[in-house]
């Protein structure tokens, strides 16, 4: 796996529990998300990008990802170039991926977990690395997002559970 440009998020962040920390989202963040992974086939997505109080407030659509029908791989050479040149110095630091799935498989995958472990052993400040899935309406579906954050687990490490949501300004 390449490794992501990425500058850690600040220490002071409180660590989230996993399964009860929400995800803090802006709204136009989450339209966005709704407008491109929404109505695009399953296994599209993007970065998510947190700001300095905690809140994703910055989507990147990831048109040139990798995608089969089962797997969704960025574009880390491509997201790299983005995260040093527009994400990092506005103070933007990436904090996870949502991409959507098949229908009826609303959950991380065993994939989606193995990626977060090699991001979270990569990135030491992370507290937790959020992969929100969603379901398209291009599969037949509303849309659909459920938020899910990985944490460190030295037993298998990371795992991943269902979290809060909060939609903010």
């Amino acid at each position: 796996m390449k490794a992501l440009d990425y500058r850690p998020a600040p220490a002071a962040r409180p660590a989230p529990a996993v399964g009860a920390s929400p995800m803090r989202i802006g709204w136009r963040v989450l339209a966005r998300i709704r407008s491109k992974v929404g109505t695009a086939p399953f296994e599209t997505g993007g970065p998510l990008g947190m700001n300095e109080a905690g809140d994703i407030t910055a989507f990147r659509f990831d048109a040139t990802a990798q995608v089969s029908a089962v797997t969704y791989t960025p574009d880390v050479d491509r997201l790299n170039r983005m995260f040093r040149r527009e994400w990092n110095p506005r103070g933007l630091r990436l904090t996870g991926f949502v991409h959507s799935h098949p229908p009826g498989f609303l959950e991380p995958s065993e994939g989606d977990r193995l990626y977060a472990v090699k991001l979270l052993a990569a990135l030491p400040n992370l507290v937790a690395f959020y992969l929100p899935i969603v379901r398209s309406k291009a599969d037949g579906g509303g849309f659909q997002l459920r938020p899910f954050a990985a944490v460190r687990d030295p037993a298998v490490g990371a795992r991943i559970a269902p979290c809060g949501l909060i939609v903010v300004d």
